[in-house]
């Protein structure tokens, strides 16, 4: 014959207190969380507000155009001679406001 030993095993439950006081603790920890979450979400969300707000009411510069300017290269027509211009893309303008066509 085969003995079977059985072992004491525990119950799957705690009793009423500790459960109740580990579920309120944990309870707590939660929303203790989710405030602290929320404040800080709150705080982001100002200050890219607050950020976008600054940014976007901004003066900007204005530029006006100089109607009389004068023509100092070119003629009007494409070419590879040193008084005119093959499809230039690209302009320069230094510290010592001279102008770089490219």
């Amino acid at each position: 014959l085969e003995q079977v030993i059985m072992q004491p095993t525990r119950l799957p439950f705690i009793s009423s207190k500790r459960a109740k006081k580990r579920q309120r603790l944990c309870t707590r920890k939660k929303m203790l969380a989710i405030i602290i979450c929320t404040v800080i979400l709150i705080l982001i969300g100002a200050a890219i507000g607050i950020a976008l707000g600054v940014s976007l009411n901004r003066n900007t510069g204005s530029f006006r155009w100089n109607p009389t300017g004068i023509v100092v290269l070119g003629n009007g027509t494409a070419g590879s001679e040193s008084n005119q211009l093959n499809r230039p893309f690209g302009i320069y303008i230094d510290n010592n406001d001279i102008l770089y066509i490219t």
